[in-house]
């Protein structure tokens, strides 16, 4: 409610503006929700409120398909050219490395998984596809044109870049 105090401030104080000029709230993701939300909760402070990329009905009983989210995320991928059944094979393969001593360490080494998060139990090999899950999420998130940093740096679609051929596959 620290908005609903200092809107009107802002108007009265500041910009001095009349009492009835009009505010639009924004925001992208959770910042969207929270606008929206603030919009509904305070409609005679905010006039309208932009909500961009927000899952305002994400929640159970709002409605909205709870695996909507990972099935656009997997769309984005195969129709950049992505093999589903590579994915599948390498997740697998690294649940059956992780089992064995020899395998967690291969998975540390080819990872570069830093010290303090080596994998140290045949179970931990779940951690590791949580953190590729991570990425694979935060690349379709971030899917850009243009090269951006605003979780990590990466180039423009990053998808496509992800998913292109490596040299010794050509």
């Amino acid at each position: 409610a620290d908005y609903a105090k200092l809107i009107p401030y802002l108007k009265e104080k500041i910009i001095r503006c009349p009492p009835d000029t009009p505010v639009i709230s924004f925001g992208g993701s959770y910042g969207g929700m929270l606008s929206a939300w603030f919009r509904m909760k305070y409609p005679d402070i905010v006039t309208g409120a932009w909500a961009s990329s927000a899952p305002l009905m994400y929640f159970p009983g709002g409605g909205v398909d709870p695996g909507a989210f990972d099935h656009k995320v997997k769309e984005d991928f195969l129709t950049a050219g992505c093999n589903e059944r590579t994915i599948t094979n390498g997740l697998a393969a690294i649940m059956s490395l992780s089992k064995t001593a020899g395998g967690r360490q291969y998975l540390n080494n080819l990872f570069h998984i830093e010290k303090k998060s080596l994998l140290a139990k045949p179970d931990d090999g779940w951690y590791l596809i949580g953190w590729i899950n991570e990425a694979i999420v935060y690349m379709a998130m971030v899917d850009y044109p243009y090269p951006s940093n605003f979780l990590e740096p990466l180039p423009g679609w990053p998808i496509n870049v992800s998913t292109f051929p490596k040299p010794s596959e050509n």
